[in-house]
């Protein structure tokens, strides 16, 4: 009896553990196909769907699909989706894209290309010359659950080089990166508390809940936020920045910037203050996932392909 006892705690823990392991799913991307306008061939917006997917499939955060390689799609279903405009999507595209399990989907026009010639003399009279290339390109993110628009811009990448065929080709080779991907899997999670190390007044290192199941990785970015009464309403505001170090499941290791690390300390040694004091009113340090300051849009995505 007491064998049988111990076996079902033992499926009950495991069956805990797999759900827990469950809890966080990473958002899908489904790439489909991009459209071209202007002076731009169709050969050209598909370069530059490639180099989208690409630097996706760099980001840690997303599932991501490429529409072309789908098996589970018929080619029929592939047209459709391919030829689809921004309209059909928001009507009918959710059906295809939740089957799927897809939350986004990305659709793309190639606009324009601009064609610059700059022209340069050197002191002993020698013109040379050399070609700059700007595409102007669109991109949308549009749910799949109600057809609302994640994210919509119009975006340039620049390129130039001495071959102006170059130059041209190029400007395709472009991608998105961390400040696309926030728009589709933001992250917030709590600090640790008590676990953390310190230095001269300063925080030097933190654990956060969030892991590589959430797409945290080496490297990533954080803002650590503390609680902020206003009005009796609990709101939060940046006090400091951390980067992570080591990701594990569901936890991360990460270092304090310097900048703010005073504060963060102080922050965190007021909630536990608090927390003795009155456990169910304190709040504790919140992290939000972003971008290192001027990474931009493209953020750490952007691949010299």
């Amino acid at each position: 009896m007491k064998r049988i006892i111990m076996f079902s705690v033992c499926c009950l823990l495991m069956a805990a553990t797999l759900f827990a392991q469950e809890e966080y799913r990473k958002p899908t991307v489904l790439v489909a196909g991009f459209k071209h306008a202007g002076n731009i061939s169709s050969s050209e917006a598909e370069t530059l769907r490639n180099s989208i997917i690409s630097s996706l499939s760099h980001q840690h955060r997303i599932r991501l699909i490429d529409l072309n390689t789908e098996t589970t799609l018929s080619e029929e279903q592939k047209r459709r989706l391919n030829e689809a405009t921004m309209d059909d999507l928001m009507a009918n595209g959710g059906e295809e894209m939740q089957r799927l399990v897809a939350d986004y989907i990305i659709v793309g026009t190639a606009n324009n290309v601009l064609e610059e010639t700059k022209e340069s003399k050197s002191k002993d009279g020698k013109v040379t010359y050399s070609y700059e290339a700007t595409l102007t390109f669109a991109i949308q993110a549009i749910a799949s659950k109600d057809g609302a628009i994640a994210y919509s811009g119009t975006l340039t990448n620049k390129e130039s080089d001495d071959n102006k065929q170059k130059a041209r080709a190029d400007a395709f080779k472009t991608g998105l990166g961390c400040g696309f991907v926030e728009h589709l899997a933001h992250l917030e999670g709590e600090v640790y508390e008590g676990d953390y190390t310190e230095k001269k007044d300063k925080m030097l290192t933190c654990y956060i809940k969030l892991g590589a199941m959430h797409g945290v990785a080496e490297g990533d970015y954080f803002e650590i936020c503390k609680v902020k009464y206003v009005a009796g309403e609990a709101l939060y505001e940046e006090v400091g920045s951390l980067e992570v170090t080591t990701a594990h499941n569901k936890i991360s290791e990460c270092k304090v910037r310097k900048k703010g690390a005073e504060d963060v300390l102080a922050a965190m040694k007021q909630y536990l203050r608090d927390r003795t004091l009155n456990p169910e009113a304190a709040k504790p340090l919140m992290v939000r996932s972003g971008c290192k300051p001027s990474s931009g849009l493209f953020g750490l995505g952007v691949l010299g392909l």
